[in-house]
C-alpha cells in the first residue's frame, strides 16, 4: 500500500527563501506594527481636528476685523493660508490612519489564515457553474466554503472567480508548470504580496465595476449607427467661423451670412432637443463605470511594479507587467477625455458647454472622441482586468507557499496512471492536529478501500486527496511531503442531499449522482485522459443488501471505464464481494478503546492500515451520547464499563 520509497523523491521547495522571517512572526509583527500606526494617527487626527478649528476661529475674527475697519484687509490671508495648509495636513493623516487600518486588517487575515481560524476571514462569495457545484460543495468550496475562504486571499470578485477556475480547469502540463514558477517566485515577494492586498482592500464592494466598464468597452457605439451625426458636427465646427470669414471680406453679405447661421443654429437645436437627453446618459454611463474602474488603477499600478527578478509572468503573448501599463495609460488617458462631458454640471462652464453645443454640436463631437478611444482600445479592456484577476489567483496560491515551506510543488504527468502520495493531509488541519498519511490510488484496475469506523477519519482522508488535486491544478503548493499524479479533476459524491421541492430522495439524489460522474468517466476513456473518482459512504437511503449490491455495480462500471479512485464504507461485506475483491485495495482506520476503572476512552490516531477494519464503534457510541448501554441493542455484547 505505501509508495515506493525507492522512487525519485521531489525535495520540497524554500519558496519563503532563507532571508523570509517565519510566515506567524512577520504577521505578528506587522499587526504590531499596524496598531501602533493607527494610534500615531488617531492622535495626529485628534491634535489636527482642534488646530483646524482653532485656525477657522481665527479667520473668523480676522473676517469681522477686516469688516469693521478695526483690522487691515489683508489680515484675513495669513489665517486662510494656514487653514488650508492644516486642512490638507488633515485630510492627508485622515487618509494615512485608513490606510493604516486597512494594511492591519490585511495582516489579520493572514494571520487567521496561517490559524486556520475561519470565524475571523472574510466571506468567499463565489458563484460557481454548475458542473462545478457538486464538487465544490463536497470538498467546502461553494458559497463561503471554509477551504476556498482559507485558500483565497483575492479582494476582488476577478480573483476569486480567476483562482476557482484554475482550481477545476485542467490545463496543460506547461501551464501548470509555468504557474508553478510563477507562484514559487512571489513567494519571495511578500512585500509585493502585500500592496497586492492593500489595493484590493479598497475594492471590496465594487465587484461588478469592471464587469459593466468591458460591457460598454467591448460593445456597440452609439454614433457608429448614427454617423449622419457625426459629419453634421463637423461640418459645424468649420461653418460659423467660414460664414465670418466670408462676411469679413466681404464674400457675403451680412444679412446672408446672419440667415444660413440662424438656419445652422436652429439645426443644432433640433439635433440637441432630440438628442441630447440620450448623450447624456451615455456620458453619465461611461463616467459612472470609469470612476468605479479608476479604483483598480491602484492595482495595476502594483501590477506593473511586479520586481524585475521575478521573470515573465505571461498573459497570452504578453507580461503581465507590460499588459498592465497599457491599462493604466489608457483607462488615464480616458478619464482626462470624460473630464470635458462633466463641464455642464459645473455653474460657469456650463454656460461655455451650452453655447459650444449649440454653434458647434460639442457633445457629439465629445461622444465621437470617447468612441474612438472605444474602437482603438475597447476590444483589449478585458486583458487589462484579467491581469487583476491572474495576479490575486497567483498571489493567493504564493501566500500559502510562503507560510508552508514544508508544503511541495506535485509533480504531474500525463503518462502517469495512479497517484502516490507521501505524508498527505488536509491543509485545513494545523500542524499540531494534522495526521498525515501515505497512500496510492490506482492504477486502473484498482479501487482504494477505505474502511474504518465512525469519526476515524475516512471522509477527512478522500477530502485530503480532493483539496490536493485543486492545488496541483492551479499550480499551488499540496499538503504533502511528495505527490505525483496525472492531470485531472476529481469527481466526488459526498454531500448528496434529498429535495422536497423537487420530490427527490436521498437515495436518487445519489443515484443521479453517480450517472453523472459513470458518464464523465465514460467521456474521460474516450478522450484518453485519467478521471478519478472519490465517493464517500454513498447509497445511503436504503437497506444494506441493496446498497451493497448497487455500490458493487457502480465500482465495475467506473473500473471498466479505467477510472481511478477511492470509495470509503462501513460496509465491511463490500471487500468480500468476490469480484471486487481482486480490485481493491483495502485500507483502514480504526479506534482504540482503553477501560480506566468504570470510564471506558475512545480514542483515534487516524493512521492509515492495510486491510479492513477489524473494529466497529457504532454501539459504543450509542452509549457515549447517552442513549443507553450496548448491551440492550439486539444481540450486540457489551460486558466493559460505561464509556465516560
Amino acid at each position: 500500500m505505501a509508495p515506493d520509497r525507492n522512487a525519485e523523491r521531489l525535495e520540497p521547495p524554500n519558496p519563503a527563501g532563507p532571508s523570509e522571517p517565519s510566515a506567524a512572526s512577520r504577521y505578528a509583527a506587522e499587526i504590531v506594527r499596524g496598531a501602533a500606526l493607527e494610534r500615531d494617527m488617531r492622535r495626529r487626527d485628534a491634535s489636527l481636528s482642534v488646530a483646524r478649528g482653532a485656525v477657522f476661529l481665527i479667520g473668523v475674527v480676522a473676517v469681522i476685523g477686516a469688516v469693521t475697519a478695526t483690522l487691515p484687509g489683508w489680515s484675513v490671508i495669513p489665517p486662510l493660508l494656514v487653514f488650508l495648509a492644516v486642512a490638507g495636513w488633515h485630510e492627508w493623516i485622515i487618509d494615512q490612519r485608513r490606510v493604516a487600518a486597512a494594511r492591519r486588517g490585511v495582516f489579520e487575515r493572514h494571520a487567521a489564515r496561517l490559524a486556520r481560524d475561519g470565524a475571523a476571514l472574510p466571506p468567499a462569495r463565489l458563484e460557481l457553474p454548475r458542473e462545478w457545484a457538486a464538487t465544490a460543495d463536497d470538498l467546502d468550496l461553494s458559497g463561503a466554503g471554509p477551504f476556498f475562504q482559507w485558500l483565497s486571499s483575492a479582494r476582488t470578485a476577478l480573483g476569486r472567480e480567476t483562482l476557482a477556475r484554475w482550481l477545476f480547469a485542467v490545463p496543460d502540463l506547461a501551464t501548470i508548470e509555468r504557474r508553478q514558477a510563477c507562484v514559487a517566485r512571489l513567494a519571495r515577494e511578500s512585500a509585493w504580496r502585500d500592496a497586492l492586498a492593500l489595493a484590493g482592500e479598497q475594492l471590496d464592494h465594487r465587484d461588478a465595476a469592471p464587469a459593466m466598464f468591458v460591457d460598454w468597452a467591448t460593445g456597440p457605439q452609439w454614433l457608429a449607427r448614427r454617423a449622419w451625426m457625426k459629419w453634421i458636427a463637423r461640418g459645424m465646427a468649420v461653418t460659423f467661423p467660414t460664414l465670418g470669414l466670408l462676411a469679413w471680406t466681404g464674400w457675403l453679405a451680412p444679412s446672408s451670412a446672419l440667415a444660413a447661421a440662424a438656419i445652422a443654429w436652429l439645426v443644432n437645436t433640433a439635433i440637441s432637443v432630440a438628442y441630447s437627453g440620450s448623450i447624456h446618459e451615455i456620458f453619465q454611463e461611461i463616467s459612472s463605470e470609469s470612476d468605479e474602474v479608476r479604483h483598480y488603477l491602484a492595482m495595476l499600478r502594483v501590477a506593473s511594479m511586479l520586481p524585475g527578478d521575478v521573470g515573465p509572468v505571461p498573459n497570452g503573448d504578453s507580461d503581465l507587467r507590460d499588459v498592465a501599463r497599457e491599462g493604466i495609460v489608457r483607462l488615464t488617458s480616458l478619464r482626462r477625455a470624460l473630464i470635458l462631458t462633466r463641464a455642464r454640471h459645473d455653474t460657469i462652464l456650463a454656460i461655455v458647454h451650452i453655447a459650444l453645443q449649440l454653434f458647434v454640436l460639442w457633445e457629439v463631437h465629445l461622444l465621437d472622441r470617447l468612441e474612438r478611444w472605444q474602437r482603438r482600445w475597447g476590444s483589449r479592456s478585458p486583458r487589462w482586468f484579467a491581469v487583476i484577476g491572474e495576479l490575486e489567483a497567483l498571489a493567493s496560491l504564493a501566500t500559502v507557499a510562503f507560510e508552508q515551506p514544508d508544503w511541495v510543488f506535485p509533480e504531474l504527468r500525463d503518462d502517469a496512471r495512479e497517484i502516490r502520495a507521501e505524508a498527505i493531509g488536509h491543509p485545513l488541519l494545523p500542524d499540531s492536529m494534522r495526521v498525515a498519511n501515505d497512500l496510492v490510488i490506482g492504477p486502473t484496475d484498482r479501487c482504494l478501500l477505505v474502511t474504518g469506523s465512525n469519526m476515524s477519519g475516512k471522509s477527512t482522508l478522500l477530502r485530503s486527496v480532493g483539496v490536493n488535486i485543486l492545488l496541483a491544478n492551479a499550480g499551488g503548493v499540496v499538503c504533502a511531503a511528495r505527490m505525483v499524479l496525472p492531470r485531472c479533476e476529481p469527481a466526488t459524491s459526498m454531500h448528496v442531499r434529498d429535495s422536497l421541492t423537487d420530490h427527490v430522495s436521498r437515495f436518487l439524489a445519489e443515484l443521479r449522482r453517480l450517472k453523472e460522474i459513470v458518464d464523465r468517466a465514460t467521456e474521460a476513456r474516450r478522450a484518453r485522459r485519467p478521471f478519478v473518482f472519490l465517493l464517500d459512504e454513498v447509497l445511503q437511503g436504503t437497506n444494506s443488501r441493496e446498497r451493497r449490491i448497487a455500490v458493487a455495480h457502480v465500482l465495475r462500471r467506473l473500473l471498466s471505464e479505467g477510472a481511478i479512485g477511492a470509495i470509503s464504507t462501513h460496509d465491511l461485506e463490500l471487500g468480500a464481494d468476490p469480484e471486487l475483491a481482486k480490485a481493491f485495495t483495502m485500507v483502514h482506520f480504526r479506534e482504540t478503546i482503553t477501560v480506566e476503572g468504570e470510564t471506558r476512552r475512545m480514542t483515534f490516531d487516524y493512521r492509515l492500515r492495510d486491510g479492513l477494519c477489524p473494529t466497529t464503534n457504532a454501539l459504543v457510541l450509542l452509549e457515549w451520547v447517552g442513549l443507553g448501554s450496548a448491551r440492550h441493542v439486539g444481540t450486540a455484547k457489551d460486558d466493559g464499563p460505561p464509556l465516560r
